[in-house]
């Protein structure tokens, strides 16, 4: 069931602000009320868990003057919502003895821990006073004379049944010493028995006065008594007084064990917490600690009672704590939570993780604790960082797409101009040479253009289901070759292993990569570990990595023991063009292994610290089942008869190369710069295939291919574009469709692709 919470507030805008404010926290309104004095009926019928309070009401009392009366009168605790922060103002809602003191404006998540935690302190309250009547009640009920008293002696409490034996009340014997409320003496000598108090003191032990031992009362009356004195201790064992029984032991033995029961509830409690709790004095002196806090911060809880603070937060957050602690003890009604704090924590090994940490205040014995609850939160943070990570790399890996695709269509007009003027000069001849160097480059710019679509998943992948162990065994000499001689290789490779959906030869790209940089990381050699693990993940967040979800995984991990990076270099090694090679490089080596291995549906992550090594993971989603066989290599053909290939590209100077090059192969070609008039084609003359881009305006080849199969079902279509096939083909594009080849290409390829169409 909802809290509910009555809101008393005179401005009714005000008031419907809070009220919309606690549905949205969870709560249910009791009511709405303006004046104090309603707030004290309201409150008097129990009819709410709780009072939001305003001081400054229109007429009648206050709301401090209401809040005294309901603090008399009813059981509900209450919460200042109020403006008003001025000293006056303060000391006098502080005799009203509030749960809680919220200045506005203020956040919802102020106001929800305040009333979280006052009515927690109700609950508390509420169950000490029942605890304490019980107490008393007992103390009252039992048979026997009881006289308790703290360690000096002095008297703290008396039951009627020993103010009936001593002649002293209640009233007149607390604070007095013992010997002069409990005179007891030898009956036969009458000589004074020694102090039980004194006894049990230096003792510790449970101490029985000795027979015939007489009680003289204020009076004068004597009484025989034969009973016991016992210590009474704290949670440390350390002796705070004693308690004195005249007749009944058992009944001193049972508030004893009542006692020692709640306090090991309270210590269950304590230590059941999963998270780190820590308690400390106005000196930052630990107190007591759990044992969720080994866990943290990898002290035993021994370890930690009489230590400062400090040892549990970094250096630089030392100055921040002490300016924290200084300025919530100067506040003159402090807050009672301070909550979800970001700090940087240290475990007992040195080393830092983030932290975030809620504190309360608490009073024991008249002097002020604080109670800090700590959580690691280094897991959040790898995934915050990770999420921004996948974010930029996703915005970039979208430009760099598009300008792939873009210079895909130049690069694919240049190839195929290039490749015609090549074939038509003589040999040899110096323009024959100039064009293969400009075809030389066309390729260096195409495979530039193939590492940004890897980047940006856009590639064009040939995935198969491989067994990882038989392709590290295949590669090995080659990547032993791409070793120096100082450098250790220690590979490492199960039994057994669940198989992999992924491009061999592109996954091939990226341990090479990955060698390499290695290769590079270990200037005067060392030892490169190349390992293989099946993983099984619960739940996500259960290994060092949390952005891996959970599932069976396959990990491969790349690890090195050379120079390692720097945090600054870390955070930035998949990006595009980011490189630290002295003699430069491009910096898409590892962009492109991200891209690769993202596309495959894994996550590549990098782990590295300054003269430490890095290691490189990749994961990769386990499948069930064997391998598949490799698949045959298509064998390029000319065709064996003429073909009419209607030619569907937007683009006017890739249209034109594509038809040139079709045409020097021998084909008959038709061409059409939209999918409407290339329908109004199709409906005049027949036509062996049609040759689509994917992206063009008003409509594009899939919805082309459609239309034209309405009419003619057994039409061959070949897509072309610069993007990959998966990235531009929609999803419901049937099998027979999927025949695809990717820009830029040759005409001898595009021949191929055609020639493959029609069975060779």
């Amino acid at each position: 069931m909802k809290p509910r919470v009555l809101i008393v507030e005179d401005e009714s805008i005000v008031a419907m602000d809070l009220e919309a404010t606690l549905e949205r926290l969870g709560y249910a309104v009791a009511g709405l009320v303006a004046r104090g004095d309603d707030a004290v009926l309201r409150a008097q019928r129990q009819d709410s868990e709780l009072v939001l309070m305003d001081i400054g009401l229109g007429a009648g009392q206050d709301g401090i003057r209401a809040a005294e009366e309901i603090r008399r009168t009813a059981d509900v605790p209450v919460v200042f919502v109020t403006a008003n922060a001025d000293e006056a103002t303060l000391q006098r809602a502080q005799q009203s003895e509030p749960f809680g003191y919220v200045l506005k404006p203020f956040q919802e998540r102020e106001l929800r821990t305040t009333i979280e935690m006052a009515l927690h302190q109700h609950r508390l309250e509420r169950e000490l006073r029942a605890s304490r009547r019980w107490f008393e009640t007992t103390l009252r009920s039992i048979g026997d004379a009881v006289i308790a008293t703290d360690g000096k002696g002095i008297v703290k409490l008396i039951n009627p049944v020993a103010e009936a034996l001593t002649g002293w009340s209640q009233a007149e014997a607390v604070g007095r010493s013992l010997g002069e409320v409990f005179r007891i003496v030898d009956q036969a000598s009458r000589t004074p028995v020694s102090d039980p108090v004194a006894k049990v003191m230096a003792s510790g032990q449970v101490v029985t006065l000795q027979n015939h031992t007489i009680l003289i009362g204020r009076d004068g009356q004597e009484v025989q008594i034969d009973d016991a004195a016992a210590p009474i201790t704290d949670d440390q064992g350390t002796i705070t007084g004693t308690v004195l029984t005249f007749r009944d032991v058992t009944a001193r033995y049972a508030a004893e064990e009542a006692r020692r029961a709640a306090e090991s509830r309270y210590r269950v409690l304590f230590e059941a917490v999963g998270e780190a709790i820590v308690i400390i004095d106005e000196a930052s002196t630990i107190l007591a600690a759990n044992s969720s806090a080994e866990r943290t911060f990898g002290y035993a809880p021994s370890e930690l009672v009489g230590q400062s603070a400090f040892v549990l937060m970094s250096d630089s957050w030392r100055k921040k704590h002490l300016w924290f602690l200084a300025h919530y003890k100067e506040s003159p009604l402090p807050t009672r939570f301070q909550v979800d704090r970001e700090l940087v924590g240290k475990r007992k090994d040195g080393s830092t993780f983030a932290l975030e940490l809620s504190i309360s205040e608490m009073w024991v014995g008249g002097q002020r604790q604080f109670a800090g609850i700590a959580r690691d939160i280094s897991a959040k943070k790898a995934l915050e960082a990770q999420l921004i990570l996948s974010q930029k790399m996703e915005g970039i890996g979208r430009l760099a797409g598009g300008v792939a695709h873009d210079f895909n269509n130049l690069l694919t007009a240049i190839i195929s101009y290039g490749t015609l003027l090549h074939d038509e000069l003589p040999q040899p001849s110096e323009q024959r040479d100039d064009v293969q160097q400009i075809l030389a480059a066309a390729d260096r710019a195409a495979t530039l253009t193939r590492q940004l679509l890897a980047f940006a998943r856009r590639q064009v992948m040939e995935p198969r289901v491989i067994d990882l162990r038989e392709l590290l065994t295949d590669l090995e000499p080659l990547l032993r070759r791409s070793l120096r001689e100082d450098i250790q290789y220690l590979p490492l490779l199960p039994d057994e292993l669940a198989c992999v959906r992924i491009d061999p030869g592109q996954l091939e790209r990226v341990l090479l990569n990955l060698v390499i940089n290695a290769k590079d990381a270990l200037p005067n050699g060392g030892t490169l570990r190349l390992n293989l693990a099946e993983v099984d993940l619960k739940s996500a967040g259960t290994t060092e990595h949390p952005q891996v979800p959970a599932g069976r995984w396959v990990m491969l991990r790349v690890q090195d023991d050379g120079v390692g990076m720097s945090p600054e270099v870390r955070s930035q090694v998949f990006e595009p063009f980011f490189s630290t090679k002295a003699g430069g490089g491009t910096g898409l080596g590892l962009a492109t292994s991200y891209g690769i291995v993202a596309q495959a549906g894994g996550h590549l992550i990098v782990d590295s610290e300054l003269g430490r090594g890095t290691s490189f993971m990749i994961y990769l989603p386990a499948v069930e089942g064997p391998a598949d066989a490799a698949a045959p290599r298509p064998v390029t053909q000319v065709p064996k008869a003429p073909r009419r290939i209607l030619v569907c590209e937007d683009n006017a100077i890739v249209r034109v190369a594509t038809l040139r090059g079709l045409k020097a192969h021998g084909y008959e070609t038709l061409e059409a710069p939209t999918g409407a008039e290339a329908l109004v084609i199709l409906g005049r003359q027949p036509v062996d295939l049609l040759l689509t881009d994917v992206v063009m305006p008003e409509m594009s080849g899939p919805e082309l291919a459609t239309a034209a199969r309405a009419a003619h079902p057994n039409l061959p279509v070949l897509f072309m574009s610069g993007y990959t096939e998966s990235a531009v083909l929609p999803a419901q594009t049937s099998a027979r469709d999927l025949a695809f080849i990717a820009k830029p290409f040759t005409p001898s390829a595009l021949v191929a692709k055609i020639e493959e169409i029609f069975g060779g």
